[in-house]
């Protein structure tokens, strides 16, 4: 069962809008290495997992990972700050028409797929594309 406690773990903190860095951060929201797809893939490969402990521990991971989600979702908000200031020209009018919440894409707008989440049933193969995502998300956010 998983709660959700209504206090963010990290205070998000935005200087002042930004609308075009917030469809950069979409990566990070609904992109192929995004916090979305960790928190898919990890409680993906939990549920194939027959270790009860490494079970409890996927989940864990996958709700942390729901957590980071939360974070980057309330830094883009603040990113697009009132909408009535975007510009015409802004490349992700959908944010603003949506009343500046992000949705499920990348920066480059293309949705999110479960595609993106990798779960063989193999722990190691799974813990393998772990190591690998955590590093990719890592450059990304570098």
């Amino acid at each position: 069962m998983f709660k959700h406690v209504k206090d963010m773990e990290y205070t998000v903190h935005v200087d002042q809008p930004d609308p075009r860095f917030a469809v950069l951060l979409l990566e990070q929201f609904g992109g192929g290495n995004g916090e979305l797809k960790a928190a898919m893939q990890y409680f993906s490969q939990s549920l194939g997992c027959n270790d009860p402990k490494i079970r409890d521990l996927l989940q864990d991971i996958a709700a942390e990972e729901l957590s980071h989600l939360e974070m980057v979702g309330e830094c883009l908000g603040m990113l697009i700050g009132n909408v009535d200031n975007i510009p015409r020209d802004f490349a992700a009018n959908h944010m603003a028409l949506l009343g500046g919440g992000p949705l499920l894409v990348n920066s480059a707008g293309v949705p999110w797929t479960a595609n993106y989440v990798n779960s063989t049933g193999d722990l190691y193969t799974d813990l393998s594309a772990n190591a690998g995502a955590g590093l990719r998300a890592k450059l990304i956010y570098e």
